[in-house]
């Protein structure tokens, strides 16, 4: 081991010895050196790393907010096919009932007595309805909307009750379907539209 004398330069002004002499191990020094230097360095690549993860969960974040921000609710009623929900509408109607198709602005639910043509526009509440989306809407699905369903129901004269906006319900025949409005016949002599 050599010994070595280190010399500090103090302020005039300073109280303390203006030299002093120690014994240094280098050998002893050198490791303390290399081992300092490897803990910065761990200490370094644990708060990169730190920083990664974070900046990773908040890129995560981002990207699930703007893939919720696509789903419409006719994709979650996609994936509510067969599964049993209670819906509220904008005039107090209630219905209930398994889903059984979802179409463009529309979905059907089959109850135990009678089912419902739902416009999705006119809906308060759903009960039941998961949080996945399902599967994106073929070609074909897009293009039906829900005058493409009325007009079906005219074609086979199915007797209808509609609800109305007023909360009112209307029973009848479907007689004709324009772009905004249907003609609704009396379901009993099936005459003149209303």
């Amino acid at each position: 081991s050599q010994k070595t004398s280190i010399c500090l330069r103090l302020r005039p002004d300073a109280c303390g010895p203006l030299w002093m002499t120690s014994c240094v191990d280098h050998r002893r020094v050198r490791r303390l050196r290399l081992v300092r230097w490897s803990r910065l360095f761990e200490d370094l690549d644990a708060q990169a790393a730190a920083a990664e993860a974070t900046d990773r969960a908040a890129e995560v974040a981002d990207r699930t907010r703007a893939e919720v921000a696509r789903v419409t609710i006719e994709d979650r009623l996609r994936a509510a096919v067969g599964a049993e929900l209670a819906v509220r509408l904008a005039a107090g109607h209630r219905s209930g009932g398994r889903v059984r198709a979802v179409g463009s602005g529309w979905f059907v639910l089959v109850g135990s007595r009678e089912w419902a043509l739902v416009r999705t526009e006119t809906i308060v509440d759903l009960v039941g309805l998961p949080v996945a989306a399902g599967p994106p809407a073929s070609e074909l699905e897009q293009r039906i909307d829900v005058n493409h369903v009325l007009r079906e129901l005219a074609r086979d004269r199915a007797a209808v009750r509609l609800g109305l906006r007023d909360g009112r319900t209307v029973p009848g025949v479907i007689d004709r379907v324009g772009a905004d409005f249907v003609d609704l016949a009396d379901p009993v002599d099936d005459g003149d539209p209303k």
